[in-house]
């Protein structure tokens, strides 16, 4: 390596240093939030994922029905309705036994 590169290195690494932003309670406070808002993010797995699909298909089907098609108790259904519900990702509209699902 020439002297040159080596000069060019070392006042690359002279500015780097000089240009270095010191973390302040405020930034850490924002990755704080940051975190907070990744564990806020949708996140779906498989069996949810299938479940939205299926009500797309027929928004009319019954958790009784979901449990069957998935081979899955409906307990097990219901936790992953509340989560989508939860999650902003479905609704129901006009009530429990005559109403339908609205995947968003």
């Amino acid at each position: 390596m020439s002297s040159a590169n080596c000069d060019d290195i070392i006042n690359d690494i002279k500015e780097y240093q000089s240009n270095k932003v010191i973390r302040t309670d405020s930034d850490k406070s924002n990755t704080q939030n940051d975190r907070e808002n990744d564990r806020k993010e949708k996140v779906v797995n498989f069996r949810q994922n299938q479940i939205l699909e299926m009500m797309k298909a027929n928004q009319n089907i019954t958790t009784k029905e979901l449990a069957k098609r998935l081979s899955k108790s409906v307990a097990t259904i219901n936790r992953d309705i509340e989560y989508l519900k939860k999650h902003n990702l479905i609704e129901r509209a006009n009530g429990m036994k005559y109403g339908k699902w609205i995947v968003k």
